[in-house]
């Protein structure tokens, strides 16, 4: 509410009615007549002094949107209606060429485009400038490419030789839509020099109020070549085949988590007693205006770094075989292939992996391939 934005809390109620008295942090002193409990007073007026209001925690409560009915006794009161608008677009195209009788080229491209916003449920749309704050604000973007290459070679009148590419791509991305300079809300030089996605910070609450701060965003750029040759040869009753294959396949990406702070908020800074909670003391956005972010265990506020993630594993195979018609009414197939597909690998090594959870010890943790592929891998 309006109040509460200036740090006034004197109609901050529970939903019967109750007022929520807001206590002083720095006037805890031990309660002599608990041993091992702690009392503290409550601030004049359940209001915050106007030299005690953190400048931060003040320009973050300043983002919420004011509300439609001005209270604050654990009911809602604001309410929007999210509007979506998807849009995608797909462009295709094939090329085939013949060089000779002997040989031909064809070429195959896709691409499709999407952008996918999720439902801004503060500031419905696309337009708002202030959605940066919105929880439901980010546009998924895709970007499919796929090309493929198939060349075809007849060296004479009974051989047969193709050889085919294929490149595929698959972006798949959590963007914001909206860019936001974290600067302006007072934060540290330093604090800003670690963050790694300049946004708003996501921020919680444990009492009833909107946790707010768009997504952390998410690059995904899945990715896959591949490359196959073949030779067919008729030999009187013989027809001798023969091939290669060779994949790579991987995804790129690195998870920005908290990548921007992650500030949760709880009522122990401003209750009555900082080790208990009650229903009547205690507010968490009082806490953020006094600029006390959350220490309990499974609460606790952060800032994240990460690192560039690629991993991928490689799959080669070959085979050898021939069709032998015996008869008219009898032909044997038969023949020999060979696979092999390397573990999966992360370009640092930052794969570590434990190859028995039931019966490895720490002595046997590994770093790198995630697991071990025989290359002795045959087949009839």
């Amino acid at each position: 509410t309006a109040l509460e934005r200036a740090g006034n809390f004197s109609d901050t109620r529970t939903s019967n009615g109750q007022l929520i008295t807001i206590y002083d942090p720095l006037t805890t002193v031990a309660n002599p007549a608990q041993p091992g409990t702690f009392i503290r007073q409550p601030f004049q007026g359940n209001v915050i002094p106007a030299n005690r209001i953190s400048s931060i925690g003040q320009a973050i409560a300043k983002t919420y949107p004011n509300p439609l009915r001005d209270v604050s006794n654990g009911s809602s009161n604001f309410e929007s209606t999210a509007e979506i608008n998807d849009r995608a677009i797909m462009y295709t195209g094939k090329v085939d060429h013949r060089f000779n009788d002997k040989l031909s080229l064809s070429g195959f491209y896709l691409y499709n485009m999407s952008n996918e916003p999720c439902a801004n449920l503060v500031y419905p749309g696309l337009n708002d400038p202030n959605r940066f704050m919105d929880r439901s604000d980010y546009i998924l973007q895709r970007r499919v490419s796929v090309l493929a290459l198939n060349n075809t070679w007849l060296p004479s009148n009974n051989t047969v030789a193709t050889l085919r590419y294929g490149l595929t791509r698959f972006v798949d991305d959590d963007t914001l839509s909206v860019d936001y300079d974290p600067s302006q809300l007072g934060f540290s030089q330093n604090f800003l020099n670690n963050m790694q996605v300049k946004k708003m910070p996501r921020v919680s609450f444990t009492d009833n109020y909107y946790n707010f701060g768009a997504i952390d965003p998410t690059p995904r750029n899945w990715y896959s070549w591949s490359a196959n040759g073949a030779v067919s040869k008729l030999v009187g009753s013989h027809t001798f085949k023969a091939g290669a294959d060779w994949r790579t396949i991987g995804i790129k990406t690195q998870s920005f988590t908290d990548g921007a702070g992650t500030f949760n908020f709880d009522s122990f800074f401003t209750s009555s007693n900082p080790l208990t909670l009650n229903a009547t003391t205690g507010n968490s956005v009082a806490s953020m205006l006094l600029g006390y972010p959350s220490g309990q265990p499974g609460n606790e506020s952060l800032l994240t770094v990460s690192s560039p993630f690629n991993a991928f594993t490689h799959y080669y195979g070959a085979y050898a075989q021939d069709d032998w018609r015996v008869t008219s009414r009898l032909t044997l197939n038969y023949g020999l292939r060979w696979e092999f597909t390397t573990g999966l690998k992360e370009t640092d090594d930052l794969l570590s992996y434990i190859p028995d959870p039931l019966t490895s010890r720490l002595e046997d943790v590994k770093i790198g391939e995630l697991w071990d592929n025989k290359i002795t891998n045959f087949q009839p």
